[in-house]
């Protein structure tokens, strides 16, 4: 066996944003066909930062510059890349340098086509998987959040498992996150009505009778994920104060997506 193919290939490659907001992907046929990301391998001699920079003018003839590290991934024989191999990839964040412009992209022979695309028109393509890896990530850590919600709202309502609770009205409290994308619309259509979601959790629990604060929690989140589709992630606390008279209260909280 070859020496040097006992060891992974160290790659570079990462998400190029133009002053628009939208990312650079790229369709190559050694990943399948699939969009994904620039970036190649780091020659000897060169720091990561400095392949980086190579790699995108090579495949892209674009320069970037605040170029920010971002992660590092392992891929292991991934099989929508041929030859299969195992890569550590080392994923940067960058703009478009000053002067450079989206159609100034010059692909060479590993490229077939290009496309400038923000994160949600790139979520409905056909991606490489690590190029999700980076996408994800970078929702989690870098991109601005705005959440939107209320605390402890009061509902008196039956809820519980054994004889008296099913009887006897006790108060819950309730706080929502909701991340949404702020915009300067000022128009309530754009963002998420938070008094409107206050009434359905009022509403369901008070109408469905809930045994237990884990269904109601569950079934709730479900609920606005699939009624608000500008919702990117949603946490929901449930506090009920009279389930325990040693502690102050039980609660569950759940979240879905990014908070």
């Amino acid at each position: 066996m070859n020496e040097l193919k006992r060891y992974p290939l160290v790659t570079v490659g990462g998400l190029i944003f133009a002053e628009d907001g939208t990312i650079l992907f790229v369709k190559a046929p050694k990943w399948s066909g699939l969009y994904t990301l620039p970036g190649g391998k780091v020659e000897l001699g060169e720091t990561l930062s400095e392949a980086f920079e190579r790699e995108i003018f090579e495949e892209t003839a674009l320069k970037v510059t605040h170029v920010r590290f971002a992660l590092t991934q392992d891929s292991l024989f991934n099989e929508e890349y041929f030859p299969k191999n195992h890569f550590v990839m080392h994923d940067y964040l960058a703009q478009l340098a000053p002067g450079f412009k989206k159609e100034d992209v010059i692909l060479n022979d590993e490229g077939v086509s290009y496309r400038w695309m923000t994160i949600n028109e790139a979520r409905k393509e056909k991606l490489n998987k690590e190029a999700y890896v980076l996408l994800d990530w970078y929702e989690r850590n870098y991109q601005v959040k705005s959440l939107v919600g209320f605390n402890r709202l009061e509902i008196e309502c039956i809820i519980g498992n054994n004889k008296e609770e099913r009887t006897i009205p006790q108060k819950i409290y309730v706080s929502l996150k909701m991340n949404v994308e702020c915009k300067e619309t000022d128009n309530l259509e754009d963002t998420v009505d938070y008094d409107e979601a206050a009434r359905l959790f009022e509403s369901a629990a008070k109408e469905t009778k809930y045994k237990l604060i884990e269904t109601y929690a569950l079934h709730m989140k479900n609920l606005l994920m699939k009624k608000y589709p500008l919702l990117k992630g949603v946490q929901i606390n449930v506090y009920k104060p009279e389930a325990l008279s040693r502690a102050e209260a039980a609660f569950i909280e759940i979240k879905e997506g990014f908070i």
